[in-house]
Protein backbone atom coordinates (compact mmCIF):
# COMPACT_ATOMS: atom_id res chain seq x y z
CA UNK A 1 0.00 0.00 0.00
CA UNK A 2 0.93 3.21 -1.10
CA UNK A 3 2.10 5.51 1.99
CA UNK A 4 0.33 9.32 1.04
CA UNK A 5 2.51 12.40 1.39
CA UNK A 6 1.28 13.21 4.71
CA UNK A 7 2.99 9.88 6.46
CA UNK A 8 5.64 10.41 4.28
CA UNK A 9 6.47 13.90 6.06
CA UNK A 10 5.44 12.14 9.03
CA UNK A 11 7.92 9.60 8.85
CA UNK A 12 10.97 12.09 7.96
CA UNK A 13 10.35 14.22 11.12
CA UNK A 14 10.44 10.97 13.25
CA UNK A 15 13.76 10.34 12.00
CA UNK A 16 15.04 13.94 12.01
CA UNK A 17 13.76 13.50 15.46
CA UNK A 18 15.25 10.60 16.07
CA UNK A 19 18.62 11.27 14.71
CA UNK A 20 18.80 14.62 16.97
CA UNK A 21 18.15 12.56 20.26
CA UNK A 22 21.02 10.19 19.25
CA UNK A 23 23.31 12.87 18.82
CA UNK A 24 22.08 14.43 21.99
CA UNK A 25 22.87 10.84 23.36
CA UNK A 26 26.22 10.38 22.04
CA UNK A 27 27.49 13.98 23.10
CA UNK A 28 26.39 13.09 26.76
CA UNK A 29 28.32 10.09 26.55
CA UNK A 30 31.60 12.07 24.80
CA UNK A 31 30.80 14.88 27.25
CA UNK A 32 31.13 17.28 24.43
CA UNK A 33 28.95 19.56 22.86
CA UNK A 34 27.55 18.58 19.62
CA UNK A 35 25.40 20.37 17.19
CA UNK A 36 22.96 18.93 15.11
CA UNK A 37 22.33 20.48 12.33
CA UNK A 38 18.52 21.52 11.61
CA UNK A 39 16.61 20.16 8.94
CA UNK A 40 16.15 22.84 6.24
CA UNK A 41 19.49 25.10 7.50
CA UNK A 42 21.98 23.33 5.88
CA UNK A 43 23.54 25.27 3.30
CA UNK A 44 26.64 24.49 1.81
CA UNK A 45 29.73 26.66 1.24
CA UNK A 46 29.55 26.31 -2.31
CA UNK A 47 26.26 27.60 -2.30
CA UNK A 48 27.16 31.19 -1.08
CA UNK A 49 28.20 33.66 -3.48
CA UNK A 50 32.19 34.14 -4.09
CA UNK A 51 31.69 37.74 -2.82
CA UNK A 52 29.90 36.79 0.20
CA UNK A 53 32.20 34.89 0.69
CA UNK A 54 35.43 36.94 0.71
CA UNK A 55 33.38 39.38 2.70
CA UNK A 56 33.12 36.95 5.51
CA UNK A 57 36.84 36.30 5.36
CA UNK A 58 37.57 39.96 5.43
CA UNK A 59 35.38 40.36 8.50
CA UNK A 60 37.06 37.69 10.39
CA UNK A 61 40.68 37.81 8.69
CA UNK A 62 40.97 41.54 7.89
CA UNK A 63 44.82 42.28 6.31
CA UNK A 64 44.36 45.41 6.65
CA UNK A 65 41.89 46.79 4.68
CA UNK A 66 38.77 49.21 5.55
CA UNK A 67 37.03 48.83 1.74
CA UNK A 68 37.36 46.53 -0.52
CA UNK A 69 35.75 46.35 -4.55
CA UNK A 70 35.22 43.60 -6.83
CA UNK A 71 34.93 43.78 -10.82
CA UNK A 72 33.55 40.78 -12.43
CA UNK A 73 32.90 39.96 -15.96
CA UNK A 74 33.06 37.54 -18.66
CA UNK A 75 30.56 34.51 -19.27
CA UNK A 76 31.49 33.12 -15.84
CA UNK A 77 31.12 36.26 -14.29
CA UNK A 78 34.15 35.89 -12.72
CA UNK A 79 36.27 38.09 -10.89
CA UNK A 80 38.79 40.04 -12.97
CA UNK A 81 40.22 42.91 -10.32
CA UNK A 82 40.43 43.86 -7.17
CA UNK A 83 40.49 47.30 -5.06
CA UNK A 84 41.29 48.40 -1.61
CA UNK A 85 41.72 51.04 0.63
CA UNK A 86 43.93 50.50 3.27
CA UNK A 87 47.92 49.49 3.96
CA UNK A 88 49.45 48.25 0.47
CA UNK A 89 51.57 45.47 2.48
CA UNK A 90 47.76 43.96 2.59
CA UNK A 91 48.08 43.23 -1.05
CA UNK A 92 49.45 39.35 -0.95
CA UNK A 93 47.39 38.67 1.67
CA UNK A 94 44.36 40.28 0.07
CA UNK A 95 45.00 37.85 -3.18
CA UNK A 96 45.23 34.43 -1.29
CA UNK A 97 41.79 35.47 0.29
CA UNK A 98 40.27 36.14 -3.37
CA UNK A 99 42.25 32.79 -4.24
CA UNK A 100 40.39 30.99 -1.43
CA UNK A 101 37.09 32.34 -2.00
CA UNK A 102 36.99 32.87 -5.79
CA UNK A 103 38.96 29.56 -6.81
CA UNK A 104 40.77 32.19 -9.28
CA UNK A 105 44.52 33.07 -8.97
CA UNK A 106 44.52 37.02 -9.82
CA UNK A 107 47.98 38.10 -11.26
CA UNK A 108 49.10 40.45 -8.71
CA UNK A 109 48.80 43.55 -10.43
CA UNK A 110 45.42 42.74 -10.80
CA UNK A 111 45.20 43.19 -6.57
CA UNK A 112 45.41 46.59 -5.86
CA UNK A 113 45.70 48.10 -2.30
CA UNK A 114 45.90 51.75 -2.25
CA UNK A 115 46.20 54.14 0.94
CA UNK A 116 43.14 56.32 1.96
CA UNK A 117 45.20 59.44 1.23
CA UNK A 118 45.88 58.46 -2.16
CA UNK A 119 41.90 57.38 -2.47
CA UNK A 120 41.14 60.57 -1.45
CA UNK A 121 43.23 62.32 -4.04
CA UNK A 122 41.53 60.27 -6.72
CA UNK A 123 37.93 61.38 -5.39
CA UNK A 124 39.13 64.64 -5.65
CA UNK A 125 40.43 64.29 -8.66
CA UNK A 126 36.89 63.00 -10.33
CA UNK A 127 35.60 65.81 -8.60
CA UNK A 128 37.43 68.44 -10.48
CA UNK A 129 36.39 66.15 -13.84
CA UNK A 130 40.07 65.13 -14.53
CA UNK A 131 39.25 62.03 -14.12
CA UNK A 132 36.33 59.61 -14.37
CA UNK A 133 35.43 56.80 -11.88
CA UNK A 134 32.58 54.51 -12.38
CA UNK A 135 30.17 53.78 -9.87
CA UNK A 136 28.86 50.84 -11.34
CA UNK A 137 32.44 49.06 -12.89
CA UNK A 138 32.50 46.94 -9.26
CA UNK A 139 30.72 45.67 -6.60
CA UNK A 140 31.53 46.60 -2.96
CA UNK A 141 32.55 43.30 -1.20
CA UNK A 142 33.42 45.46 2.35
CA UNK A 143 33.55 48.46 4.08
CA UNK A 144 34.03 49.23 7.93
CA UNK A 145 32.67 52.39 7.33
CA UNK A 146 35.68 53.94 9.04
CA UNK A 147 38.03 56.42 7.25
CA UNK A 148 40.98 54.31 8.42
CA UNK A 149 41.30 50.70 8.04
CA UNK A 150 41.74 48.43 10.30
CA UNK A 151 44.94 47.33 11.86
CA UNK A 152 46.44 44.05 10.62
CA UNK A 153 47.22 40.77 12.71
CA UNK A 154 50.81 41.70 12.17
CA UNK A 155 50.26 45.28 13.83
CA UNK A 156 47.78 43.96 16.71
CA UNK A 157 51.04 41.47 17.41
CA UNK A 158 53.75 44.07 17.45
CA UNK A 159 51.68 46.20 19.58
CA UNK A 160 50.91 43.67 21.97
CA UNK A 161 54.75 42.81 22.64
CA UNK A 162 55.82 46.26 22.06
CA UNK A 163 52.74 46.94 25.79
CA UNK A 164 55.06 44.11 27.26
CA UNK A 165 58.39 45.38 26.51
CA UNK A 166 57.38 48.70 27.70
CA UNK A 167 56.10 47.62 31.09
CA UNK A 168 59.06 46.03 31.18
CA UNK A 169 61.41 49.54 30.82
CA UNK A 170 59.22 51.32 33.19
CA UNK A 171 59.94 49.29 35.93
CA UNK A 172 63.51 49.62 35.44
CA UNK A 173 63.15 52.97 35.16
CA UNK A 174 61.52 53.09 38.33
CA UNK A 175 64.26 50.94 39.67
CA UNK A 176 66.76 53.69 38.32
CA UNK A 177 64.71 56.08 40.43
CA UNK A 178 64.70 54.66 43.38
CA UNK A 179 68.69 54.17 43.02
CA UNK A 180 69.15 57.33 42.24
CA UNK A 181 67.42 58.88 45.61
CA UNK A 182 69.50 55.99 47.34
CA UNK A 183 72.55 57.26 46.98
CA UNK A 184 73.92 54.74 44.21
CA UNK A 185 74.16 56.91 41.14
CA UNK A 186 76.28 53.94 38.98
CA UNK A 187 73.69 51.70 39.63
CA UNK A 188 70.94 54.27 38.73
CA UNK A 189 72.93 55.18 35.72
CA UNK A 190 73.19 51.42 34.59
CA UNK A 191 69.86 50.58 35.22
CA UNK A 192 68.68 53.56 33.42
CA UNK A 193 70.71 53.01 30.09
CA UNK A 194 68.84 49.13 30.32
CA UNK A 195 65.45 50.96 30.81
CA UNK A 196 66.55 52.73 27.65
CA UNK A 197 67.36 49.68 25.69
CA UNK A 198 64.63 48.01 26.72
CA UNK A 199 62.06 50.81 25.24
CA UNK A 200 64.12 50.82 22.32
CA UNK A 201 62.54 47.33 21.52
CA UNK A 202 59.13 49.18 20.80
CA UNK A 203 61.08 51.30 18.00
CA UNK A 204 62.21 48.05 16.81
CA UNK A 205 59.55 46.35 16.51
CA UNK A 206 58.32 48.63 13.85
CA UNK A 207 61.24 50.42 12.11
CA UNK A 208 63.40 46.96 11.74
CA UNK A 209 63.42 43.58 10.05
CA UNK A 210 62.13 41.36 12.95
CA UNK A 211 59.46 38.74 13.67
CA UNK A 212 56.70 40.00 16.09
CA UNK A 213 57.43 37.85 18.41
CA UNK A 214 61.08 38.06 18.13
CA UNK A 215 62.34 39.77 21.30
CA UNK A 216 64.40 42.88 20.01
CA UNK A 217 66.95 42.82 23.43
CA UNK A 218 69.73 42.89 23.88
CA UNK A 219 69.92 45.50 21.43
CA UNK A 220 72.00 45.01 18.34
CA UNK A 221 74.23 47.76 16.50
CA UNK A 222 72.01 47.03 13.67
CA UNK A 223 68.63 47.55 15.23
CA UNK A 224 69.82 50.88 16.50
CA UNK A 225 70.76 51.54 13.56
CA UNK A 226 67.60 50.80 11.57
CA UNK A 227 65.95 53.38 14.42
CA UNK A 228 68.64 56.16 13.43
CA UNK A 229 67.38 55.40 9.80
CA UNK A 230 63.50 55.78 11.14
CA UNK A 231 62.67 59.70 10.12
CA UNK A 232 59.92 59.47 12.10
CA UNK A 233 62.09 59.09 15.34
CA UNK A 234 63.32 62.12 16.87
CA UNK A 235 67.03 62.64 16.78
CA UNK A 236 67.41 63.46 20.02
CA UNK A 237 65.71 59.99 21.29
CA UNK A 238 67.92 58.73 18.83
CA UNK A 239 70.77 60.22 20.61
CA UNK A 240 69.67 59.40 24.01
CA UNK A 241 69.81 55.57 22.46
CA UNK A 242 73.15 55.69 20.92
CA UNK A 243 74.70 56.96 24.64
CA UNK A 244 72.89 53.66 26.40
CA UNK A 245 73.57 51.00 23.96
CA UNK A 246 77.20 52.37 23.36
CA UNK A 247 78.27 53.27 26.76
CA UNK A 248 78.83 56.60 26.22
CA UNK A 249 79.76 58.69 28.70
CA UNK A 250 77.10 61.18 29.96
CA UNK A 251 76.74 62.83 33.53
CA UNK A 252 74.65 59.96 35.67
CA UNK A 253 71.59 62.45 36.65
CA UNK A 254 71.20 64.27 33.93
CA UNK A 255 71.09 60.63 31.39
CA UNK A 256 68.78 59.48 33.94
CA UNK A 257 66.06 62.32 33.06
CA UNK A 258 67.02 61.97 29.46
CA UNK A 259 66.52 58.09 29.87
CA UNK A 260 63.00 58.75 31.58
CA UNK A 261 62.27 60.87 28.82
CA UNK A 262 63.15 58.20 26.71
CA UNK A 263 60.77 55.97 28.00
CA UNK A 264 57.93 58.29 27.73
CA UNK A 265 58.41 59.49 24.22
CA UNK A 266 58.40 55.50 23.50
CA UNK A 267 55.17 55.14 25.03
CA UNK A 268 53.93 58.33 23.47
CA UNK A 269 54.53 56.59 20.13
CA UNK A 270 52.68 53.67 20.86
CA UNK A 271 49.48 55.15 21.88
CA UNK A 272 49.32 57.10 18.51
CA UNK A 273 49.66 53.29 16.91
CA UNK A 274 46.38 51.48 15.89
CA UNK A 275 45.55 49.47 18.98
CA UNK A 276 48.86 50.51 20.34
CA UNK A 277 47.30 52.12 23.64
CA UNK A 278 44.39 49.14 24.55
CA UNK A 279 46.16 46.04 24.16
CA UNK A 280 47.59 44.68 27.56
CA UNK A 281 47.93 41.10 27.33
CA UNK A 282 48.48 39.62 24.05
Amino acid sequence: MRRSGRSGETAAFERENARGAFMARLAEVMDTSLQVPVAGERKKASDIPADQRLGALLQAENPGVGLCFARYGGEAGQVQAVLAVGRPEAADALRGQVEKTHGVALPPDRVVVVTPETRALLLRLAELGFIALRADAAKRIFDTGASEPPPSPDQVRRCGRARKILDGAKRRMRMAGVLAEGGFGGEADQAAREAVCRAAGTLILFAADVAADQVPYPVTDEWVAAVRADAEVERGQVAVLQTAHFGLEAEPKAFIEQARGFVEYCEARLEKRPLGGGIVNH
